[in-house]
C-alpha cells in the first residue's frame, strides 16, 4: 500500500507497481493514514534495509510520526533523501564475482553513468546493451582503419565497451527487469566484442606491414569464438541463460592463489585494461601473440571443463 498526497499517480507509475507487485496494490491518500499504521517515508527506502530507518526500527502502532517528517524537513532535503537512497540502491548492484578491475575502475564509473541513465524515464537494460554495441562498432571500425590513431582509439574504445558493459546488468539489477534473454544479449554482445578487437587489433597491424599479424590473429581470434560457442551450447544444456562463466565457475570450487590469479587475468575487464595500456605502450604485436596463445589455451580449456557436469554458480 503507497500512501501519496490526493491518493493519485500518474499512468507510468501504476505501470511499474503492477509490474513489481503482481499480487496487486493499493494506493491511497497520505492524509488517510491512521494512527495504527505503520509507515515508511519513501525517502527512507534504501537498498541495505528497508525495514529501518535513520538507525533504528520502524515504530509498531503509531503512523503519526511520517508526518513530522515532512512538515520538519524541507523540499531541498527530501530530494537529497531521494538522490541519497537512490545512490544507494545503484550502489547495491555491483556483483561479488567482479575482478579487480572492475571493482575498482570500471564499476566506479558504470555505476555514475547507470545512476545518470536510471533518471530518464524509458531507460531499459537492452538500451545500454545497445551503447555497448555501439562501441564495440566504433572499436572496430577504428582498428580497422589501418592508422595507428585508429589503433590508439581502437584500445581507448575496448576499454570503454568493457566499462559500459556493466551499465545494463546494473539497471537490469536496479529496476528488477533481468531478463533471460537480456542476459543472452549481454553475453553474445561481449563475446562479438572480444573477438571483434583481436581480429580488428591483428588488421591493423597487417595493414601497417606486419605480415604475421593477421595468422596470429586468426588464431586467437578463431580459438576464442569457438570456446564461445561450446560455452553458449553448455549453457543450454544445463538449461541456463547464453554465458562464459563455466571456466571461472569451475576454477572457483578449487581453492589456491594460482586458480585466483587465472580468474582475475581471465576476466573481461583485465583483459580490455591490459589491451589498452600494451597497445599504448606500443607492444602491439607482442600482445597480439600473448592474446592468441591464451585463446588457444582457454580454448582447450573449455573443452574440458563442457565436458563435466554443471558447476554451482559461486558468484551469486
Amino acid at each position: 500500500m503507497l500512501a501519496v498526497p490526493g491518493g493519485v499517480l500518474d499512468s507510468r507509475s501504476h505501470a511499474e507497481l503492477a509490474r513489481l507487485c503482481p499480487d496487486g496494490y493499493a494506493v491511497i491518500d497520505s492524509a488517510d493514514i491512521q494512527p495504527t499504521d505503520r509507515c515508511i517515508p519513501g525517502e527512507a527506502l534504501v537498498a541495505s534495509d528497508a525495514a529501518t530507518w535513520p538507525g533504528r526500527a520502524v515504530p509498531e502502532g503509531d503512523g503519526s510520526w511520517i508526518d513530522s517528517y515532512y512538515k520538519i524537513n524541507s523540499e531541498a532535503k527530501l530530494r537529497a533523501d531521494l538522490r541519497r537512497a537512490s545512490w544507494d540502491l545503484v550502489k547495491a548492484s555491483g556483483k561479488p564475482s567482479d575482478g579487480i578491475v572492475s571493482r575498482h575502475l570500471n564499476r566506479p564509473i558504470s555505476m555514475r553513468l547507470s545512476f545518470a541513465f536510471l533518471h530518464l524515464p524509458w531507460m531499459r537494460p537492452g538500451h545500454a546493451t545497445t551503447l555497448t554495441a555501439i562501441c564495440a562498432l566504433a572499436m572496430f571500425a577504428a582498428l580497422v582503419s589501418g592508422t595507428t590513431e585508429g589503433l590508439l582509439a581502437g584500445a581507448v574504445l575496448f576499454q570503454l565497451a568493457s566499462i559500459v558493459d556493466g551499465v545494463d546488468g546494473e539497471i537490469a539489477r536496479v529496476t528488477r527487469r533481468g531478463t533471460r534473454s537480456g542476459a543472452t544479449l549481454d553475453s553474445i554482445t561481449d563475446g562479438f566484442t572480444n573477438v571483434g578487437f583481436i581480429v580488428g587489433l591483428a588488421t591493423n597491424l597487417a595493414v601497417r606491414g606486419e605480415p604475421l599479424a593477421l595468422e596470429i590473429g586468426l588464431l586467437g581470434a578463431a580459438s576464442l569464438a569457438l570456446g564461445c560457442v561450446t560455452l553458449a551450447v553448455k549453457a543450454a544444456r544445463d538449461g541456463d541463460a547464453v554465458n562464459f562463466d563455466a571456466v571461472g565457475n569451475w576454477l572457483k570450487q578449487r581453492s589456491g592463489s594460482v586458480q585466483h590469479i587465472l580468474i582475475a587475468v581471465t576476466k573481461r575487464d583485465f583483459f580490455a585494461l591490459a589491451s589498452m595500456v600494451m597497445i599504448w605502450l606500443s607492444l602491439h604485436l607482442e600482445w597480439l601473440l600473448i592474446l592468441s596463445l591464451s585463446c588457444a589455451t582457454w580454448f582447450f580449456v573449455v573443452q574440458f571443463v563442457s565436458l563435466q557436469p554443471k558447476a554451482k554458480d559461486l558468484s551469486s
